[in-house]
């Protein structure tokens, strides 16, 4: 799976989900369900850009924005 598949993987799972669906576990989750074989710290800039793109699209005060800047991004 490419980085461009993993991030579009991830994005779609935070931007259609709902809030309560949301953890650092579930995003790990979206990634090991595929066996991807990249280095820790590819997999992390790869969340991180993922978190900051739906937080542009989301709403400061929503929930779902809430829930993801709780995401650890370490």
């Amino acid at each position: 799976m490419s980085s461009s598949e993993i991030f579009n993987k991830i994005f779609n799972f935070l931007h259609n989900s709902p809030s309560d669906h949301i953890t650092a576990f579930s995003v790990i989750f979206q990634l090991i369900e595929y066996d991807t074989w990249y280095l820790k710290e590819e997999l992390r800039e790869i969340i991180h850009n993922v978190i900051n793109k739906v937080k542009n699209l989301d709403q400061q005060n929503s929930e779902k924005y809430l829930k993801i800047i709780d995401i650890p991004l370490k």
